[in-house]
């Protein structure tokens, strides 16, 4: 991604991406403001491009991402429509939950998950979500 930090900085900006202690976050102020100026193949597209940077910068290498970021990476997956790797990401995730004891958080997601698994025919995941 030879072009990343510049579209990071220009997002941290004009403020559709935010900072904190915890990392970088693809602020809620996107969704409104896409939703009235791109329709939603191109709505798609943007959370398509956020998507693969946030995955290659902390899913695909040695990164230990922190629960807010997998959190964060989940619902920027789920919003470019990528239902593959949002099954992947976010099995984690629920998985993750599950064992830090937080049943309901962890719940909601495997419920969110067995529809996507079982769109995909992916019947081995789908039958970790039971």
């Amino acid at each position: 991604m030879p072009d990343f930090e510049a579209h990071l900085n220009a997002a941290l900006a004009v403020g559709l991406v935010e900072t904190s202690a915890a990392g970088y976050f693809v602020s809620r102020l996107l969704l409104p403001l896409l939703a009235d100026i791109l329709d939603l193949e191109k709505q798609q597209a943007v959370y398509r491009l956020a998507a693969q940077c946030l995955y290659a910068l902390w899913w695909e290498n040695d990164y230990a991402i922190r629960l807010e970021e997998h959190s964060e990476l989940s619902r920027i997956i789920k919003l470019s429509g990528q239902l593959h790797i949002y099954s992947q990401v976010t099995g984690v995730l629920a998985n993750r939950l599950y064992k830090q004891c937080r049943y309901d958080e962890a719940k909601v997601l495997y419920e969110t998950l067995l529809p996507i698994r079982q769109a995909l025919g992916d019947r081995k995941a789908e039958s970790l979500v039971y």
